[in-house]
């Protein structure tokens, strides 16, 4: 009837395929090195007390998620999300008044990102 050739064999390999595709889009579109590499600079301008560099990288890092947030929201529960979000505010609020406790939440958005980043990321 189907050549020999059971239709779930066909079914199985549509939804590998489906899923493979899909990680490879996401894994292509995400921004997680780009967003790692401008936590890792705020952190390191923070360390030497260069608030004006690190208010700098903190809006690109908010804007690089600004622009994803649809894809990344795609990818992601709401919980991670607005979590994420939160400490993304508690971070551009602490860096505008030179707070030493913005390297708390790099800590917590870097410990965040794979979890919320990352294509099919877990729970």
């Amino acid at each position: 009837m189907f050549d020999k050739i059971d239709i779930r064999y066909k079914l199985m390999a549509a939804w590998i395929l489906a899923f493979a595709s899909l990680w490879i889009m996401f894994h292509n579109i995400l921004p997680l090195n780009i967003m790692s590499y401008q936590l890792n600079k705020i952190e390191e301008n923070i360390k030497n007390e260069d608030w004006k560099e690190a208010n700098k990288y903190t809006f690109q890092f908010k804007n690089t998620f600004s622009k994803k947030r649809f894809l990344i929201q795609m990818n992601n529960s709401t919980e991670a999300l607005t979590t994420f979000e939160h400490t993304i505010g508690q971070l551009e609020t602490t860096v505008k008044y030179n707070q030493e406790s913005a390297l708390e939440y790099i800590g917590a958005l870097k410990e965040s990102l794979n979890l919320v980043i990352k294509p099919f990321s877990g729970p």
